[in-house]
């Protein structure tokens, strides 16, 4: 029985591992790219009505994004794939492109943008960082 747990804890080390390892050492995503993704993403939802790209900042890590006010954004991007459930503080951080994106006759959009693997979330208004 003992070895069985070893076993599975071994292969959670190594998972773990191979997940920092990935995103340590994957390509990250340029400006234009995620410029391109956020207009995609807003002219999907909203229809291809002029819209263009406000800003784009780069933030190293996800997890210390604060709005105007200072508070923590709460945001769904994780560092570990979703198929593997690991207690968030063991997954690596993830970068992220926040593109502030403006839609005539609606107020701005601001899509987060992972830096690595190009999944975008957009933000309540109000919940735009700093």
């Amino acid at each position: 029985m003992g070895r069985i747990i070893a076993g599975v804890l071994a292969i959670a080390v190594l998972l773990l591992a191979g997940v920092w390892a990935y995103r340590l050492g994957a390509p990250h995503l340029t400006q234009a790219e995620v410029q391109s993704k956020a207009l995609d993403e807003a002219e999907y939802l909203s229809g291809p009505r002029g819209t263009v790209v406000v800003s784009a900042k780069y933030y190293p890590e996800a997890s210390k994004l604060v709005n105007r006010d200072g508070l923590p954004i709460d945001i769904q991007l994780s560092g570990c794939p979703s198929w593997f459930p690991v207690p968030y503080a063991l997954c690596p951080p993830i970068s992220v492109w926040a593109v502030r994106v403006h839609i005539p006759g609606q107020t701005d959009s601001t899509y987060l943008i992972d830096g690595t693997t190009g999944a975008a979330q957009v933000l309540i208004p109000g919940q735009s960082p700093r």
